[in-house]
């Protein structure tokens, strides 16, 4: 129900009972449709509501921090622009460091935070070998 749906149906419903041309307005004081997901290697992954401007180390916060396997080198944002699925990759560590930018953070948003270093520099080796590139489903 919008506001001014609620509101018309509070005038109907105070008209009847105890009021005679009730003056009803309602507004909206804060939505929680508003909301992005931060997933990966982060302290508390899940959908988060979003209010006001919000940066991407503000998000990666609220998500509980990242966790000790976090490649803070490779953190991916997924958007809908016009209709369109986009992606971009940000440094985080770059990020803290001030050099370099830090993104706005938008309702619908999904942020991965990737895992150990580790971890990927073996993805990208396996991902190197003609033969393992069959496989590339079952790849960590």
């Amino acid at each position: 129900m919008t506001t001014a749906e609620l509101a018309k149906d509070l005038r109907a419903r105070m008209s009847k009972s105890y009021y005679v041309n009730p003056d009803v307005s309602v507004s909206l004081k804060e939505s929680v449709s508003q909301q992005i997901v931060v997933d990966g290697s982060i302290g508390k992954p899940g959908a988060y509501p979003l209010s006001g401007r919000t940066t991407l180390m503000e998000a990666v916060a609220r998500a509980g921090g990242v966790g000790p396997d976090s490649n803070l080198r490779r953190v991916v944002i997924f958007r809908t622009i016009n209709g369109e699925r986009m992606v971009a990759a940000f440094d985080l560590a770059a990020i803290r460091e001030a050099q370099a930018d830090e993104p706005e953070i938008f309702a619908q948003d999904i942020i991965i935070v990737d895992g150990s270093r580790t971890r990927q520099a073996l993805r990208d080796f396996f991902m190197t070998l003609p033969i393992i590139g069959l496989f590339r489903p079952f790849i960590l």
